[in-house]
């Protein structure tokens, strides 16, 4: 198992959705970042991450220990779920916000 390093991309812009699981998909995200006049993009380098003994032996040990050390970069949590779990989760999420919303 080799070393990786990984790249945190973070913007400021509130004017889409960070995500490529969406159905408009990654060129509609391009072509948004492309129209705006100015679209700041931050790039940080993370330190390389070098498996330990353990992690050489465990694949996907090796992986879920990269995602939370990005994910700790981003300031999120962590994930345990496929593509579609993420999705339910996110529109209940969202149906409770609004919920809340309405109550305010």
């Amino acid at each position: 198992m080799v070393q990786v390093q990984a790249i945190r991309c973070w913007t400021t812009s509130n004017l889409f959705f960070r995500t490529w699981n969406q159905s408009h998909g990654c060129l509609t995200i391009l072509w948004l970042v492309l129209v705006y006049l100015r679209t700041v993009i931050e790039i940080e380098f993370l330190p390389v991450y070098r498996p330990d003994e353990a992690e050489r032996d465990d694949a996907r040990l090796f992986a879920q220990n990269v995602r939370a050390t990005m994910a700790e970069a981003l300031g999120v949590p962590v994930f345990l779920g496929t593509w579609k779990e993420e999705g339910v989760v996110r529109e209940r999420t969202l149906n409770e916000l609004r919920a809340k919303d309405k109550d305010s």
